[in-house]
């Protein structure tokens, strides 16, 4: 099942599974940009309700569009562990 903003951006997901409860995405939009802020993922493991939160952050050129993004979560108490990042070159023509 999806949810989405009014800007057609999915902010919730869930998956339903066999025997077992149902796991939910949530994601967060920063309204200017649009670029992805943060996604939680909530499920159940030992009869406990869990949940990770993952960030983004993003660098940009000198014309404001992102050239890298980092994702961190919190992983064996460190709260900034980076698990992903993407680089992306962008070559701008002149008029």
């Amino acid at each position: 099942m999806f949810k989405y903003n009014t800007n057609g951006q999915v902010i919730e997901e869930t998956y339903l599974q066999t025997d077992a409860l149902p796991i939910h995405y949530r994601y967060n939009f920063d309204e200017e940009s649009g670029l992805l802020l943060s996604l939680s993922r909530e499920y159940e493991e030992s009869d406990q309700i869990k949940s990770i939160v993952t960030t983004f952050e993003y660098t940009y050129d000198e014309k404001g569009n992102w050239i890298t993004m980092l994702g961190t979560n919190p992983f064996n108490g460190d709260e900034r562990n980076t698990f992903f990042e993407a680089t992306r070159t962008i070559t701008y023509w002149e008029e």
